[in-house]
């Protein structure tokens, strides 16, 4: 609902600071730097690669709902950053699901569509793009329900993505912690 951006600059770094709020209690601030390289003097014949700007950003979530229709409900908590050279920086995030509840409504929507997608053969052979690295974990401790048509369970795990974003891994578990499903019951 309210989101806040300052930023200050000098001739050589930006300063940044976001602030958000979600109307609940719940709040995003993310606080950084963008810095240029420090100029240096090159005698040289040749080549001469000249360093990106350098991004560091690092973040706090507190008691965030994202999401909050019937169907779904979530609240966050967390740490995030970003560090890095400003084309590719290494994100990171470390976030706890305090709450969060999937409702299983009586109206499912129609499916899912399919689409076919043609490339044109020079874009088929072409290698991946390098992604930037990556370092997130999502910590479930239980509070994290499914509910309708008979079932009432809830859950509990860990998720974490590592790699680069270009081809991340994806590794970790979510296992239910107790429920039931109510199958034929007369009222």
């Amino acid at each position: 609902e309210n989101i806040r951006v300052e930023g200050r600059g000098s001739n050589r770094d930006l300063n940044l600071l976001l602030s958000m709020e979600d109307g609940q209690n719940g709040s995003v601030k993310v606080e950084g730097a963008i810095q240029a390289p420090r100029q240096r003097t090159v005698s040289a014949e040749g080549v001469v690669a000249a360093e990106p700007p350098h991004l560091s950003m690092r973040g706090q979530i507190n008691h965030l709902r994202p999401l909050r229709r019937d169907d779904l409900d979530v609240q966050v908590s967390g740490i995030l950053g970003a560090n890095g050279p400003i084309s590719s920086p290494a994100l990171s995030a470390n976030v706890e699901l305090e709450y969060g509840q999937v409702t299983l409504l009586s109206s499912l929507g129609g499916g899912i569509r399919t689409l076919d997608i043609e490339l044109p053969d020079e874009e088929q052979n072409q290698e991946p793009a390098a992604g930037m690295p990556l370092d997130v974990t999502l910590n479930i401790p239980n509070r994290f329900y499914i509910r309708g048509y008979g079932l009432d369970s809830e859950w509990a795990g860990n998720v974490s993505v590592r790699g680069d974003s270009a081809v991340p891994l994806v590794s970790g578990a979510v296992h239910p912690v107790r429920g039931y499903f109510e199958l034929l019951s007369k009222p």
